[in-house]
């Protein structure tokens, strides 16, 4: 994904900034694998509320309710997302994340019933996911992963060697929107599902007055004029001055500060909203920069730099902070927009 469609931006600012319960349409359920991993009483809890009949409805009821339940058991777990959990890869550990499956060859999957995940941001070692036709609910889901696709993905390491990793999924499947639990919550947000949870500059509340009065950012800038503001500024000037619009206040409690973070709790249309601020002047290394800012209890991750938004740099801070159980939001502040936040609080 390069970064959100010009219809999400085009939705207005409250609508873009409600958090609806994330929800997945399930392909892939390994029914087995999340009794096993949960314990008895989890399995106890799902079985009591499944819907008792030998009815295509009840069937379609129970495989959605287990992803409910699962994805419940992830929060309460505090479940890291794939990308924290390679930063020390465990046979054994949960992880909840979008990821990408690969197309499977000639759609016969690679050898030993395994698909290849590809990852935003570089990794040393080949990430592959197991699977059983059988946890296929119908031949159009295996299609549909065997072809390739972006899933949200429940799963647990298996295998650690020196040359790959292998973990075994609980559940694959399509992020949606149409879950009981939202409620009033307009379904109409459902087409805009895959760019949801991210924030767009503009909608910060400090950053408000950067916006034109439909609630965009202004007009683009020409480069040579907001590169040249921000050299003369310097990456601490930058840093101080978006520190003093925003607000900075003390890291949370466990979390040491480092040179480039900075915490705040700016408004999110009115709300205020515990936020982690990177600002960095490379995107070489997303990896490390997803990893720090998910470290955080921070329900806002955002990141500034002063150039342009390498789209494996989008991509990558998705991942970190979508994770399908408990999705955080994330923003990007390019060169640009930094320029445009800064003038219009006079400070550029």
């Amino acid at each position: 994904m390069s970064g959100p469609g010009n219809a999400y931006r085009g939705l207005a600012r409250e609508q873009r900034n409600i958090d609806p319960y994330l929800h997945v349409e399930p392909h892939f359920l390994n029914v087995a694998k999340c009794m096993k991993v949960f314990g008895q009483y989890f399995k106890d809890y799902y079985l009591s509320r499944t819907i008792k009949e030998d009815t295509e409805f009840a069937q379609i009821f129970n495989q959605h309710l287990l992803v409910t339940y699962t994805m419940d058991a992830c929060a309460d777990g505090e479940v890291k997302t794939l990308g924290e959990a390679l930063m020390d890869p465990v046979p054994g550990r949960l992880f909840s994340t979008m990821a990408t499956v690969a197309a499977a060859p000639d759609r016969a999957g690679a050898a030993d019933e395994r698909l290849r995940l590809t990852l935003p941001f570089p990794f040393a070692k080949d990430l592959f996911v197991t699977y059983f036709n059988a946890n296929f609910l119908s031949g159009t889901e295996w299609y549909r992963i065997m072809d390739g696709a972006t899933v949200a993905l429940v799963g647990q390491i298996d295998v650690v060697k020196d040359d790959f990793i292998q973990a075994d999924p609980l559940f694959m499947g399509t992020p949606s929107f149409d879950h009981f639990r939202n409620g009033e919550i307009d379904l109409a947000l459902a087409p805009y599902v895959a760019d949801w949870f991210e924030t767009l500059a503009v909608d910060i509340d400090e950053f408000a007055l950067a916006a034109d009065e439909n609630g965009a950012a202004e007009a683009d800038v020409a480069e040579s004029e907001w590169r040249g503001a921000l050299g003369a500024l310097g990456h601490d000037g930058v840093r101080t001055r978006l520190a003093a619009i925003v607000g900075e206040v003390s890291p949370p409690e466990g979390v040491a500060g480092a040179p480039a973070l900075f915490f705040a709790q700016p408004g999110l249309c009115g709300t205020p909203t515990p936020a982690a601020f990177l600002t960095t002047d490379t995107d070489t290394n997303p990896m490390s920069i997803g990893a720090t800012l998910a470290a955080t209890p921070a329900r806002l991750l955002v990141v500034q730099h002063c150039g342009p938004i390498a789209h494996s740099l989008r991509d990558t801070i998705r991942a970190f902070a979508v994770a399908p159980h408990a999705p955080r939001r994330f923003c990007l502040i390019d060169g640009a927009d930094t320029y445009r936040i800064l003038k219009a609080n006079g400070t550029a």
